[in-house]
């Protein structure tokens, strides 16, 4: 009598496995995958039209995943931004070196790919400790109720206009750096502005005790991710 998948019931041959499962988790994954790309793309539309709808509507435990994963988008983008600025910078520097000077002068070569790997992780750091302190700050000093997977979902939605408002500035780099570094400035103060007020909507404290929940979570954060994991890992 021949032997059959306890999965889905093919009959299989003397040896042999069947692929049922494999198939399965391929489907699994592309159907994951799918998801994420049509939630990016949702919340990308929405986000300058709606920001504090799509905020509200993505602040949720079930889009914690889509929220991490948009926070990692983000540093990623943040830290290529921050790479070829440097990179761009050495070479105006010699530019500008060599206009003034009759010998062939530089400043450095290229700007190693460290600066890329460091500042993503940086800017991974700043989003992950700053949900993580706001965490803390409500659970164990203020004793009121936090759900730490909506703040990341919260931060991860947010992240989405600075992701494409860096695409942006980043193609504005080789026209015009000045232009380039204002649409960064702008759109990180909307930037906050969303954080502010979308965490407003999900927090649930006295509204006069908000405002210092937030900054010192944020000024905290920036701390952390600019002063002291640089003094201690580079």
């Amino acid at each position: 009598m021949g032997k059959f998948c306890p999965n889905c019931g093919k009959k299989l041959e003397e040896g042999k496995k069947c692929e049922c499962k494999k198939d399965s988790e391929v489907n699994i994954n592309t159907e994951v995958l799918n998801d994420i790309v049509d939630n990016y793309i949702k919340v990308s539309k929405r986000i300058f039209v709606y920001p504090f709808d799509t905020i509200k509507d993505y602040s949720k435990r079930s889009k914690f995943n889509i929220g991490i994963i948009m926070i990692i988008i983000s540093s990623i983008i943040s830290g290529l931004f921050m790479y070829l600025l440097a990179n761009e910078s050495v070479f105006s520097m010699n530019s500008m070196i060599n206009n003034f000077s009759n010998f062939n002068l530089t400043v450095s070569s290229n700007v190693s790919i460290k600066v890329f790997l460091i500042f993503t992780l940086l800017f991974a750091a700043y989003n992950f400790c700053f949900g993580g302190l706001l965490h803390i700050i409500l659970r164990k000093v203020l004793k009121t109720e936090s759900d730490i997977k909506k703040i990341y979902a919260l931060i991860g939605v947010s992240s989405v206009f600075t992701t494409i408002t860096t695409l942006v500035a980043l193609i504005f780099i080789y026209i015009n750096i000045r232009l380039s570094l204002l649409i960064l400035t702008v759109s990180f103060f909307i930037h906050l502005f969303n954080l502010f007020f979308g965490f407003n909507e999900i927090i649930k404290i006295d509204k006069n005790k908000y405002v210092y929940v937030f900054t010192s979570a944020y000024l905290i954060a920036l701390f952390v991710s600019l002063y002291l994991l640089p003094q201690i890992f580079l």
